[in-house]
Order: C-alpha cells, then structure tokens, then sequence
C-alpha cells in the first residue's frame, strides 16, 4: 500500500495480513528492534492462570450442517464478484489485497487437487477463472516491485509470492478435535480471556484491546519484518521434507512469546504458516511448531466464537482469524452459517464494509487519546471518507481467502 504525509493508526483498515509502508517504515525500524526488549517485560506482567470452563460447549464440537450444491453456487458467484473489484487494476497494486489474493488461489488450486472431481464443468471452470485473475494482479506485483532490491522489506516478502505449488501442497487436510485441549488447557493466558468466554467482555473493550497492539507479540512493523526474513532460509530441496529455520533470535521471540490477542495474535500464526508454507521449516522442531500453531488458533477460535455470539461487530477480525487458521484444516473454523454471514456483507456490486459502529468507536478510542484538535480533525475526515465508500479493501480481502475455504469445505463434503 501507498502512505500519505498523515498515517493512520497502524491498526485501522490497514491492520491484517502485511501492513508495509515504506515512507513510515524507514524511521521506525531502527526504534523498534531498540524497544522489543522493553515490550517482553511489559507483556509478562499480563498472563494470568485458567482452564476455559467458560467456553460454550456447543462450540467445541464441529459444524454438521450439510452443504449443498447451492451454497457452491453461492460462494463462487460471490467471491467471483468480490475479487473482479480487488484486481481491476493489477498496474496499481496493494500488498494487502496481493498477500490475501495469494493465499486465495492457493486454497482454490487446493479445492481443484483434492475435490475437482466433483464439480461440474461450470463451476471448475469459474475456480479456474478466480485463479487466473489472482495470478495476473500477484505477479504485476511481483514485477512492479523487482526495481527496490534485496535491501528493500517489500520486494524481500514479494519474493514468498513467486511459486504457489508449496504452499497449496502444504495446507492441511481437515481435522478436528485439535484445538479442544489448548482451549480447556491450564496455563497462562491474557488476562481477557474468561470475559471473552463467556462473551460478557464489552464490545468498547475488545476494541480498545486491538487497537493496542503495542501491548502484546506481535505489532504490526515486528511482524513485517519477521516476514521479510523468511526469505532469508533457503528454498525446501523437498515440499514433504521439513528444515530448520535460518536462526533468527529476534523473530523467535517476537512470534514465540505470549501473552497476545486480536492482530497481534493472527500476525505471529501469519509468520508460522509462511514459514511452513512457502519454506518448509520450523522456528523450534516440527513437533513444538505443530503445539504453538494449535494454541495460536485455539486462542483465535475463542475470539472468532466471541465475535459471532456478539454480533460480528468486528468484521475485519473475525475473518483473519477464520482465514488463517483454516489453512491448518481444523473443522471447527469451518461452519456453513459463519461463511453464509460472511457471504451477506457482500453488496450486489462485489464490495463489502466494516461494521460501521467499531470504526466510529476506534476513531473515538485514537480521538480521546490526543488533546491536539487538528489531530481530531484528521480522524474525523478519515472516518468520514471510510463511510463513503461502499469498497473496503482489508475486510474483502479478507473474505476471499474464507470464501475460498468456504468453496473446497462445500466441494469436499458435498
């Protein structure tokens, strides 16, 4: 993405998958790897001991709803449409809408290994479509950004897009009762965790949370730079052989050390999957990595669960967590009524925008939090431009890569 003189606050529509901005990022590197220490001590202070007697029942158990050739139907006319507006002009690319798009055509090439058989030739043809459109806007990318060079974080993490027969290869088949004894596990968690059980924690608090980021592993700019490391161990010699990752201290503790929730929780599973994904390697052994992306996601399930018991308030998180932790296959992300809602937010043009209330109450947060009024202005001029328009890239990038996992959920159990 592109960054004005003015930067919002880093986690506003901008907050997700990559948040990369090369004029903000120059001066605040060199801040950041000085402060990362000073974060680890603050982050201790916050873990607190329990067990998840709290968390619904119902919700440890999957989703038996039967698909049907109509919800297929559905998902690929909408991701179709929702994707046409995301990649009209692949000469102007955002990396935001680049990575989503990326893992979007990696989970259809998925549906088309493992369940293309059932499909009929309309419907194969149209994933067929969905793929070669994401393909064309990726590598624009790709090539637009060959001219900064190796030294440049962007054109490092641009190079992770060149080849998708990995990370296909290496999404997992589908599973369950994985994340049930992390969720009912007795250890250290954040200390918000019951009153997001229980759903009684305040839909102002949870947003007040995210927006502080800094509080937690890991912040937006720590994980952009962990991302652009991966580059930095070598290709796989073999997709089914896994390999150490190139010793990597600082990125090990950022994505290793807890406690974390919201963005900070989905941005270190994000630097976890590309590792295991696009290099075939793990941070400690393969069998830890294995321990530390179930509890990742087990923690991003009780969330996505509390999001849907209130109202989806924040769009834009539920889906990050629904699209990173499918990847890994666990069946209980994958519930037919949670991709119908997010199917719903899609209007008749292909566009989708954040609930309107957690934006006013996140500009409200970052309003209250300065004295300075031409600071307050900005804010209100920037929310006033989200509510004009009906395209909010984020979220719909979001909601493509869980459509796509709603397609080969649907594909396979049809």
């Amino acid at each position: 993405m592109t960054c004005s003189k003015w930067c919002p606050p880093a986690s506003t529509v901008f907050v997700g998958f990559v948040n990369f901005c090369r004029k903000c990022m120059k001066g605040w590197l060199i801040i950041l790897l000085m402060v990362v220490k000073m974060y680890c001590s603050d982050s201790s202070k916050l873990l607190l001991k329990y067990s998840g007697e709290y968390f619904p029942e119902k919700y440890l158990k999957t989703d038996i709803s039967l698909p049907s050739r109509t919800d297929l139907q559905l998902f690929l006319t909408t991701l179709k449409k929702t994707i046409a507006i995301l990649t009209k002009n692949p000469n102007n690319t955002d990396c935001n809408v680049v990575v989503g798009t990326y893992v979007m055509t990696c989970v259809l090439r998925r549906t088309l290994l493992d369940s293309g058989s059932k499909m009929d030739k309309f419907e194969s043809s149209k994933v067929k479509d969905i793929i070669r459109k994401g393909d064309y806007y990726v590598s624009h990318y790709v090539y637009s950004n060959r001219l900064y060079g190796y030294s440049d974080l962007e054109y490092r993490v641009s190079l992770l897009y060149k080849d998708a027969n990995i990370f296909t290869n290496s999404i997992y088949h589908f599973n369950e009762n994985r994340l049930s004894k992390w969720i009912l596990g007795d250890f250290e968690m954040h200390p918000f965790v019951k009153s997001i059980d229980n759903a009684t924690l305040g839909k102002d608090k949870y947003i007040h949370i995210i927006e502080s980021m800094h509080k937690y592993y890991v912040n937006i700019t720590e994980s952009d730079i962990c991302l652009s490391r991966i580059m930095e161990t070598p290709e796989p010699l073999h997709m089914n052989q896994l390999q150490p990752c190139r010793p990597d201290d600082y990125c090990k503790t950022c994505l290793l050390s807890k406690p974390s929730i919201g963005y900070s929780l989905s941005h270190r599973l994000l630097n976890m999957v590309f590792r295991r994904f696009v290099r075939r390697c793990y941070l400690q052994s393969d069998n830890e990595d294995n321990d530390t992306i179930d509890i990742l996601c087990a923690f991003m399930y009780r969330e996505t669960v509390y999001l849907a018991r209130r109202g989806y308030f924040a769009r834009d998180m539920f889906l990050e967590h629904v699209a990173l932790c499918a990847l890994l296959g666990y069946k209980e992300f994958h519930r037919l009524h949670w991709f119908k809602k997010a199917a719903s937010w899609v209007d008749e043009k292909g566009c989708m925008q954040e609930n309107r209330n957690f934006d006013i109450n996140r500009t409200e947060i970052y309003k209250t939090a300065t004295n300075c009024s031409r600071t307050k202005k900005k804010y209100s001029k920037y929310l006033k431009g989200l509510f004009l328009r009906d395209c909010h890239t984020h979220p719909m990038t979001l909601l493509t890569v869980v459509l796509a996992h709603a397609i080969r959920y649907v594909a396979h159990f049809i």
